[in-house]
């Protein structure tokens, strides 16, 4: 888990994502290079389509925004239904966990913390 501010939160995503593409065009391009490229390639197929699916940032769609007194979720701005649908799921974790609760408490708990705002 990595807690950061929006905007270097929306760097490292669009650069995750980047990588994601760059990466999925390159392992492309490298296993239809020629024809026994492509044979090879039919036998490790399952495998890449696992890791493919193990590596798509819509499977982790959602963050919970933290400082509210409600729990408020932010997905990605090219979400599509499975992302989407990720995002509701881990807004329904955080509500079963009472995430907002546990973190107020936390909060109350260390009043001796000081926390800078800027």
């Amino acid at each position: 888990m990595i807690v950061t501010d929006g905007y270097a939160g929306n760097i490292a995503v669009k650069s995750i994502k980047g990588s994601e593409i760059f990466f999925n065009g390159l392992l492309k391009s490298y296993l239809t290079r020629n024809f026994f490229s492509k044979i090879l390639s039919a036998g490790a197929l399952y495998s890449v389509k696992q890791l493919k699916k193990s590596l798509d940032w819509r499977q982790y769609n959602g963050a919970p925004l933290l400082g509210f007194s409600k729990l408020a979720v932010k997905g990605h701005g090219d979400s599509d239904s499975v992302a989407t649908a990720a995002a509701i799921k881990l807004a329904y974790t955080f509500v079963q966990e009472q995430l907002i609760e546990k973190i107020q408490k936390d909060i109350e708990s260390n009043e001796d913390i000081f926390i800078s705002e800027g």
